[in-house]
C-alpha cells in the first residue's frame, strides 16, 4: 500500500442494519401486545383491582417493552432514511469509474465471523477502505492490482462505493 496517503471509508449500504432493526421491531411487537393483553385480562379479572400488582406489571414489564419496541422502530426508520438518501445521491450524482485494488485484509475477532476489507485507489492522493458485505465477498478473491468498477460522487471525490 502506498505510504502516507489518507484512507477514507467507502460508503456502506445500510440495508443490513435496517433489516436487523425491522426484524427485532416486528418480532417484539406481538410479544408486547400479548403482555399488554395478558395484563389487561388479569386486571379485569380481579376487580376490584389489586393496584400494587397491576402497577408493578405495568411499570416493570409493559413500559420497558414499549420503549424497546419504539427504539427498534426508530432504528429501522433511521437506517431506511439513510439508505434512501445515499441511494438518491448516487442515483443523481454518482459516476462510475475504474479503481485499482491495492490491498485486502481479513480480520477475525473472537466469537465473531471474519470481516473482509478491500483497499482501492482511483485518485492519486487517497485510498478508500471498503468493508465487504455478504453479497460482495467475491471481490475478496480478486488479485491485488485488479481493476474494480466503483461509483463515486464528483462533488465529494473521497466518497465512493463498490458497484
Amino acid at each position: 500500500m502506498p505510504p502516507n496517503l489518507p484512507i477514507y471509508p467507502a460508503d456502506q449500504d445500510t440495508r443490513s442494519e435496517m433489516a436487523d432493526a425491522g426484524l427485532m421491531a416486528v418480532l417484539l411487537l406481538p410479544i408486547t401486545i400479548m403482555v399488554i393483553a395478558g395484563s389487561l385480562a388479569k386486571y379485569l379479572q380481579n376487580l376490584p383491582p389489586p393496584w400494587r400488582s397491576t402497577m408493578e406489571v405495568f411499570v416493570f414489564l409493559i413500559i420497558p417493552m414499549l420503549l424497546l419496541n419504539g427504539w427498534f422502530f426508530y432504528k429501522y426508520g433511521r437506517a431506511k432514511s439513510q439508505n434512501q438518501k445515499l441511494e438518491n445521491e448516487y442515483k443523481t450524482f454518482g459516476q462510475s469509474i475504474s479503481a485499482t485494488l491495492i490491498d485486502k485484509e481479513k480480520t477475525q475477532e473472537i466469537d465473531n465471523a471474519p470481516t473482509y476489507w478491500l483497499y482501492y485507489q482511483y485518485a492519486p492522493d487517497f485510498i478508500v477502505k471498503a468493508e465487504l458485505k455478504n453479497r460482495q465477498k467475491p471481490y475478496f478473491d480478486l488479485a491485488i492490482g485488479s481493476t474494480l468498477t466503483i461509483e463515486y460522487l464528483p462533488q465529494e471525490p473521497t466518497r465512493s462505493r463498490l458497484k
